[in-house]
C-alpha cells in the first residue's frame, strides 16, 4: 500500500514513511528519510515501494553501518535485483539484522557499477 503522493513535499514523504505499524510517529526513521530525500527522492519512493517504513527504516540505516549513502546505495541495488537482492530477501535482512544479505558485497558491486 502507498502512503506518498507524487503531490507531497519532502518533509510530508518523509513524515508518513516515518510511522511505525501503529501510526506513531518515528523521529529517528524520519530523519534518516529527510536526509535520503536531500539526496534523491527516489529513495522515499523505493522506501514506499518496498513498504519500509517506521521501524524498519532505522532496521535498514542499521544494517547498513548507519552510512545514508549505503542505505541509499542497498534500495537501488534491491530495485535494480543486484547480486539477487530483492524487495523479499530485503525485509527478511531487516527483520532479522542483516542476516541472509552481504550487505558490503552488494555496496561494492553498487559502486563498481556507478564507475564503469
Amino acid at each position: 500500500m502507498s502512503r506518498i503522493r507524487s503531490n507531497m513535499s519532502r518533509e510530508e514523504r518523509a513524515t508518513h514513511l516515518s510511522r511505525n505499524d501503529n501510526g506513531d510517529h518515528n523521529s529517528d526513521a524520519f530523519e534518516v528519510c529527510k536526509i535520503l530525500a536531500a539526496i534523491n527522492d527516489r529513495q522515499l519512493e523505493l522506501l514506499d515501494t518496498f513498504n519500509i517504513t517506521g521501524a524498519a527504516i532505522n532496521e535498514l540505516f542499521e544494517i547498513c553501518g548507519r552510512n545514508i549513502v549505503a542505505t541509499g546505495l542497498l534500495l537501488r541495488a534491491c530495485e535494480d535485483e543486484v547480486s539477487g537482492l530483492n524487495p523479499d530477501k530485503l525485509m527478511h535482512a531487516i527483520n532479522n539484522r542483516g542476516a541472509g544479505v552481504n550487505v558490503k558485497a552488494i555496496i561494492t558491486e553498487m559502486i563498481s557499477r556507478q564507475s564503469r
